[in-house]
C-alpha cells in the first residue's frame, strides 16, 4: 500500500480550508458568470419536444387594451377558469400576483 505524502493533520487542515474557501466564494457570488456560462452551454444542447398538450395564456398587451388595465377583477379571472374548462382543460397552474384587494 503506497502513503499519502501528507499526514493525516495536513490532509484534514486542507480540506477544511478548500471547504471554507468555496463557502466564501460560493456566497461572495464571485464566480457567478462562470456559473451562468456553463449553465447556458449545457441547457443549449438539450434537445427535446415541449409537449403539445401544453398551452400558456399569457396576458399582453393586446388583451390589457381589450379588458382593461390591471389588476383585473377577481370575477375576469374565474370567467378565464370556466372557459378553459368548457374547452377541456384537465388542469390550469394560474401564476398571477394578486396583491390588490
Amino acid at each position: 500500500m503506497r502513503r499519502s505524502p501528507l499526514p493525516w493533520s495536513r490532509r484534514i487542515l486542507l480540506a477544511l480550508l478548500a471547504g471554507v474557501a468555496t463557502a466564501v466564494v460560493s456566497h461572495g457570488q464571485w464566480l457567478w458568470r462562470q456559473d451562468e456560462s456553463a449553465y447556458d452551454l449545457m441547457v443549449g444542447s438539450w434537445d427535446y419536444r415541449p409537449d403539445p398538450s401544453v398551452l400558456i395564456v399569457a396576458i399582453d398587451e393586446g388583451s390589457l387594451q381589450q379588458l382593461g388595465q390591471w389588476p383585473w377583477p377577481r370575477s375576469m379571472h374565474a370567467r378565464l377558469l370556466d372557459r378553459l374548462t368548457d374547452a377541456g382543460a384537465e388542469r390550469v397552474a394560474l401564476d398571477l400576483m394578486l396583491s390588490e384587494p
